[in-house]
């Protein structure tokens, strides 16, 4: 078995041939002799389990031979696709799963293997999204997609067709093309272009050397790897005017190995998938939300998972109103690297508000604030938004820093209020947005529930002005 490169797994199998009519088209078998054949040979098939090892990557090669009894080496290779689903599966997950309030407490499990060293990173889901996009995101495609790139290249090859047909790496005595073009070109020899005729020789057969090249693995032996029939021919070549000598013949791949390798489908892997409720939960009318913890990376940690295989720890949920998600990658000295599943959880309450900020300003600049009020509740509710601070700046607009609206259910209203602020630093912004039954009459509704969010946001005030760097220079002398 080879895999990213390197030998994986070799085994030895004693097996016996099964008596039965093989599928071979006899149009590819070499010199079409499969029906002449001793009596005292076995044709039919066999069998053999194999094992993949961890650190199998999703493309593994299989190579299988056996040496006949005259020094001749039969041997066959094929590519195996695994599905993307490693054993050293590392399982994150989230208690309870539904929707939950900011501030609540939640416990984030991780399930690996006992002793690996794990990760795990919880973000917003806007965060989540910008890195997919830049491609910075670790999944197990993208490790995938790095372990391919260990693969042997197709043109590493031990096989030269033209020295096996020949006997000459050029062709020469028995016809081709007879001009060693890299003596030229080491000469500074200008490559005409012309045509060349003569015999040529070439193979388009396989056999056991081509079967080890297919799978990347050089093979030294005395016995016979190589006994593919050659093909002379008279014809005239083509040759270009190049810098860089002709190009190589390529020819296309045909006929049928010696022996085949054939791997039924590999069995269903499944993944347990975590769902998520939908019920939201209630809040007390007279209940007050202030929130003022909105980071874009709430978890960053580094653990080490007990012999029990499970690592548990409660948190408190941030006060963004988002969705959070969560991802870790683990290393276990055995089971190698694994990549877990993406698992979220909501922070969410029917009404609140979101405040739109630039995240500097200048001192004594006008700055328009967005304030955008958001209704999940079923009915139109009259609401309330004013905005307070601690002295540092002045409300141009509206006066009072206050605005009224109307909105409709599983709808969004969106308030402007200017401000100016008066000092360098900074500066903290309390935004308030609650139900006014006061309002009712205005909006054509009555309710009697009282709804109310505080925001608390900080701006970065700098002074006004333009940034200028002044160098002196000096002399000093030492005395």
């Amino acid at each position: 078995l080879i895999s990213t490169g390197r030998i994986i797994s070799t085994t030895h199998h004693q097996v016996e041939l099964v008596d039965i009519p093989l599928n071979v088209n006899r149009s590819q078998v070499i010199g079409g002799q499969l029906g002449i054949l001793n009596n005292s040979l076995v044709r039919g098939s066999a069998t053999a389990s194999v094992l993949l090892p961890n650190g199998t990557s999703n493309l593994v090669k299989v190579l299988a031979w056996y040496a006949r009894s005259d020094g001749e080496v039969v041997a066959a290779s094929t590519s195996l696709e695994v599905p993307e689903c490693p054993r050293n599966h590392m399982a994150l997950s989230w208690t309870p799963g539904y929707p939950q309030e900011p501030g609540n407490s939640v416990n984030v499990t991780v399930r690996a293997q006992p002793n690996s060293f794990c990760s795990i990173g919880v973000v917003d889901r806007s965060v989540e999204l910008l890195s997919r996009a830049q491609g910075g995101q670790l999944t197990l495609a993208a490790l995938t997609s790095l372990l391919q790139e260990l693969e042997p290249a197709s043109w590493d090859t031990q096989t030269d067709d033209q020295y096996y047909c020949t006997g000459n790496e050029f062709g020469g005595g028995n016809g081709g093309f007879g001009i060693d073009f890299r003596k030229k070109r080491e000469e500074n020899e200008r490559i005409k272009r012309s045509i060349f005729g003569g015999w040529s020789s070439y193979t388009e057969e396989k056999d056991a050397i081509t079967a080890f090249d297919d799978s990347g693995v050089y093979v030294l032996s005395d016995l016979t790897l190589e006994t593919r029939p050659c093909i002379n021919s008279n014809t005239d070549y083509f040759v270009y005017d190049s810098d860089s000598g002709p190009d190589d013949a390529i020819a296309e791949e045909a006929g049928l190995g010696i022996a085949q390798v054939v791997f039924g489908p590999p069995p269903d892997a499944g993944l347990q998938v975590m769902t998520k409720g939908t019920a939201l939960p209630t809040m007390e009318d007279d209940q007050v939300q202030q929130r003022e913890y909105f980071p874009e990376t709430w978890l960053w940690k580094v653990l080490l998972v007990p012999e029990s295989g499970v690592w548990q720890q409660e948190l408190e949920l941030p006060d963004t109103i988002t969705e959070w998600v969560g991802e870790g990658v683990r290393v276990h000295p055995e089971a190698g690297l694994g990549v877990s599943n993406m698992a979220s959880v909501v922070t969410f309450i029917p009404f609140f508000l979101d405040l739109t900020i630039p995240a500097t300003i200048k001192q004594g600049e006008a700055v328009p604030l967005k304030i955008s009020v958001f209704n999940y509740l079923s009915q139109i509710i009259p609401v309330q938004v004013e905005l307070s601070g601690t002295g540092s700046f002045s409300i141009l607009s509206p006066d009072d820093g206050a605005a009224s609206l109307c909105i409709e259910p599983s709808t969004k209203e969106v308030t402007t209020m200017v401000i100016r602020p008066t000092d360098a630093g900074d500066v903290n912004l309390t935004v308030t947005a609650f139900v006014n039954p006061e309002l009712q009459d205005a909006c054509g509704t009555n309710v009697t529930a009282v709804r109310r969010d505080t925001v608390v946001r900080e701006i970065k005030v700098k002074w006004e002005g333009v940034e200028k760097q002044v160098t002196k220079s000096g002399y000093l002398c030492a005395g």
